[in-house]
């Protein structure tokens, strides 16, 4: 939709509720998926679109009379190429997953009493993990499984933490936690995380997809498409190289230093840009839109709010582009002088500074073809001339 060809009050009035009508849609949809989950199981349920597990995938044995079964401490085991490994921790405790270049699978399984129990099974679908109590007052540790967690010096269940070693070409099955955090580093092949409150950390990974309700998610060096859906945790993605899709309700999201197309959704938190290469859509409710950064020659950024302050900042320097900004109740202000057209007339802006023009204006900063559309219904829309370096990608 290119702003330009709407009057000021017909565009901003339909922006308004075709804006009010997709966010309050798909915000409803957000909280009923949240409120169909049991806090009673450690699966929750995705907070938009559930992920239904792949029956044919390896399931969690209904026993430990397992290949390998139950093992103390540490384990590890010879992999192929294409092995399957599923993840699963009984606790509430971490999973930490790192790549690495050999032909193994490393495990272990540690809390605050030291070494816990790896339940185990390899067979023709796969490996699978998962962290387990010990019985730490049998000689045989592994013996018997717990019918309740320990309890701690605090009076809470203790909490079993899983750490694993895996080949970087390792395909992740679905991994579902509901409590635990999970951090995963040098991973090459997609894989796709659902949490209930969880903390999700990401470093040196391919394509990822994450679903949580909380807990905040940080993704940095991913080369991957990386897709993020939360309800109150921040998403902070970093060096991203293929493109972003994040959307959240009530948690902050910043994108700093990626590439490709990013398209950005939030209701109650602010929203920021920095250093992006590629086109930028973002659309948020009650919150600011904020991108600092310089332009593509050929770049197209559609920047929106209800009611929060809409505002880009481009270095002094920058090459050209054409603009429409505008806000139904707000200011429209901009630092660059630009050659609107009004009323069938065309007139120069060359004053410097601060700029408003009947709440909307239209118009050409140079000669390059890069396309800036920038919209709050009324809050202030601001175009503003950066004389400082921005934040550096290094």
């Amino acid at each position: 939709m290119f702003l330009g060809r709407w009057p000021a009050g017909d565009r901003s009035r339909a922006m308004s509720s075709t804006l009010r009508a997709s966010l309050v849609c798909w915000s409803l949809g957000l909280v009923i998926a949240a409120s169909s989950g049991t806090q009673s199981q450690q699966t929750p349920v995705s907070p938009v679109s559930p992920v239904k597990p792949d029956t044919t995938k390896l399931a969690e044995p209904a026993s430990d009379s397992l290949m390998g079964g139950r093992s103390f401490g540490h384990v590890s085991l010879n992999v192929s190429r294409g092995v399957r490994v599923t993840l699963g921790n009984r606790s509430t405790g971490r999973i930490t997953v790192t790549g690495w270049d050999r032909d193994v699978v490393s495990a272990q399984a540690v809390s605050q009493r030291g070494s816990e129990a790896v339940i185990v099974d390899q067979g023709p679908a796969g490996l699978f993990l998962k962290a387990d109590y010990a019985d730490l007052e049998s000689s045989d540790p592994t013996g018997r499984t717990l019918d309740s967690p320990p309890i701690g010096d605090e009076g809470r269940p203790i909490q079993v933490h899983l750490e694993v070693s895996l080949p970087r070409y390792a395909v992740l099955e679905l991994i579902r936690v509901w409590r635990s955090d999970v951090q995963i580093t040098s991973i090459d092949t997609p894989f796709t995380i659902v949490g209930e409150k969880s903390s999700i950390i990401l470093k040196d990974v391919g394509a990822v997809e994450i679903h949580t309700r909380s807990g905040n998610v940080e993704i940095e060096n991913a080369t991957g498409f990386i897709q993020v859906t939360t309800a109150s945790g921040a998403i902070r993605v970093t060096n991203a190289k293929a493109g972003v899709r994040a959307v959240s309700i009530a948690g902050p999201i910043e994108v700093k230093c990626a590439s490709g197309r990013v398209d950005v959704t939030n209701t109650d938190a602010p929203i920021d840009f920095y250093n992006v290469v590629g086109d930028v859509d973002a659309m948020a409710a009650n919150s600011s839109v904020r991108f600092d950064g310089e332009l593509e020659q050929d770049g197209r950024y559609h920047l929106r709010s209800m009611s929060g302050r809409v505002e880009m900042i481009l270095p002094a320097n920058t090459g050209g582009f054409n603009a429409t900004l505008s806000s139904y109740r707000g200011m429209v202000e901009s630092d660059f002088p630009l050659k609107a057209t009004v009323s069938g007339a065309t007139k120069e802006i060359i004053r410097s500074g601060q700029t408003q023009f009947n709440r909307r204006l239209s118009g050409q900063f140079r000669n390059q073809r890069a396309q800036i559309w920038l919209d709050s219904f009324e809050g202030l829309v601001r175009l503003t001339r950066r004389t400082t370096p921005s934040k550096s990608c290094e």
